[in-house]
């Protein structure tokens, strides 16, 4: 995300862009496109016991349908920041970039990745091994 970032801030020519874009974590769409969506899934159906399932999904979508929406709203900052002070399009959405790659390595995906995979436990150790549902 930082590279991402950093790398669409300070290229101009064409190609460079592309291969940014194709290899980077920007998402063009609202849509999450990337390989933790179906992870994401498996261990919400393996975390919420069958009660609470529709709800747990359903807060779920909301929430990233929310973020979307955000992300989408904000698009529009550069060209407001640009309007309102003065500077350039073009510098106004590089200042966009940086602030986007300085999100990047704010919380290291180690503490992540154990902050996940700690709720995560299969349906017989939620229940206890032989218990009845």
């Amino acid at each position: 995300m930082a590279g991402t970032g950093l790398g669409f801030a300070f290229s101009i020519d064409f190609w460079p862009l592309l291969v940014i874009a194709i290899l980077g974590t920007l998402n063009p769409s609202s849509g999450d496109a990337s390989v933790f969506l179906p992870l994401e899934h498996a261990a919400l159906s393996h975390v919420a016991g069958d009660k609470d399932r529709t709800r747990i999904f359903a807060r779920y979508s909301l929430v990233g349908a929310i973020a979307a929406a955000v992300g989408s709203l904000a698009a529009a900052l550069p060209a407001s920041v640009a309007g309102i002070t003065g500077i350039s399009p073009r510098a106004s959405l590089q200042v966009n970039f940086v602030l986007y790659a300085a999100l990047g390595p704010r919380v290291p995906y180690d503490v992540l990745l154990l902050a996940y995979f700690r709720n995560v436990r299969p349906p017989e150790e939620q229940r206890g091994v032989g218990q009845e549902t």
